[in-house]
């Protein structure tokens, strides 16, 4: 005795955050380029809070109609922890003109938890699993200014756990900061 139902619901709150950090050396020195290679750690958290249920197709009675537009229906986090290994590089264009950029191939383990506050019978579902994925990185700086004058992130992740699998994308601008030691 099966049913359908297909539903979808508004996004609100939750968010994205991120933290990397890495080791490296370069192996490659020159006055006009630079290549190393590095190991690291990268953690990315993803949360998506659902609220105010809209019924496509619903033969099982549905369950979260006329629930207030506040009411927290589904949740779901994510937290993907991963290994870092690549390769970085930088290259003089021109006297005042650089190009930098990394490549890192990543070894993953997500922590997910999907949980539908209002089905007593789905409460708190854990979807886990192990993958692999890929991070590029460039920035474009002046001479002597502290500030990218163009940086480009680019990331893609993906997972295989138990019926479902997980990707991830992210891409954007980004401002960062280093620290080098000598």
């Amino acid at each position: 005795m099966g049913g359908y139902s297909n539903t979808f619901s508004d996004q609100r709150g939750g968010g994205v955050s991120y933290f990397t950090a890495d080791l490296g050396y370069n192996f490659l020195n020159s006055p006009r380029y630079r290549i190393g290679a590095f190991v690291g750690n990268n953690f990315l958290a993803r949360e998506l809070r659902r609220f105010r249920l809209h019924a496509a197709g619903d033969q099982l009675g549905n369950l979260c109609a006329n629930r207030p537009t506040y009411v927290n229906l589904i949740s779901q986090d994510n937290d993907w922890h991963s290994l870092r290994l690549g390769l970085a590089g930088q290259t003089q264009l021109t006297e005042r003109l650089s190009l930098s950029g990394d490549v890192a191939f990543l070894f993953t383990r997500l922590d997910g938890k999907d949980q539908h506050h209002m089905r007593p019978k789905i409460k708190l579902i854990p979807e886990d699993g192990d993958g692999h994925g890929v991070q590029l990185e460039a920035v474009l700086r002046p001479w002597r200014i502290t500030a990218p004058l163009i940086s480009k992130r680019q990331w893609a992740v993906v997972v295989s756990p138990q019926a479902d699998d997980w990707k991830a994308k992210r891409y954007g601008v980004f401002v960062q900061a280093s620290i080098k030691f000598n």
